[in-house]
């Protein structure tokens, strides 16, 4: 969580050519909001693009991979224990994303039927 409290999402690329940091954010946020969507958390969508569920955040290290050869062989030497933990925070992460964005559909379902049956909040 960030200060401000809200769910923070962090948006990595891979290989590639020169990105576009708030460009690429704002795509690969419509992407997240179009899979939410497909998967039935339509609730959730502007809650995404909008940014009131979440903080969203493009890192853009496109720079220091333009060079050939700077990101070494190709080999991944990374430890199985490493690969289990992030496996596990990616999933973790998810899971927590999905936990916030049925409290906000449900605090959104309960101000319209509050709305609906004409009754001031605090009743």
């Amino acid at each position: 969580m960030s200060s401000s409290g809200r769910t923070q999402l962090l948006f990595v690329h891979g290989i590639g050519g020169l990105r576009d940091a708030e460009r690429e954010r704002r795509t690969w946020l419509e992407a997240l909001a179009d899979g939410a969507r497909r998967a039935g958390h339509a609730d959730a969508v502007s809650g995404l693009t909008q940014g009131w569920l979440s903080e969203a955040r493009f890192v853009d290290y496109s720079d220091l991979f333009s060079d050939r050869e700077v990101q070494g062989g190709g080999e991944n030497d990374i430890p199985g224990e490493q690969v289990e933990f992030l496996e596990a925070l990616v999933r973790d992460a998810v899971d927590e994303i999905a936990r916030e964005a049925q409290r906000e559909a449900d605090r959104q379902r309960s101000r319209r039927s509050t709305r609906r049956s004409g009754r001031k909040p605090s009743d």
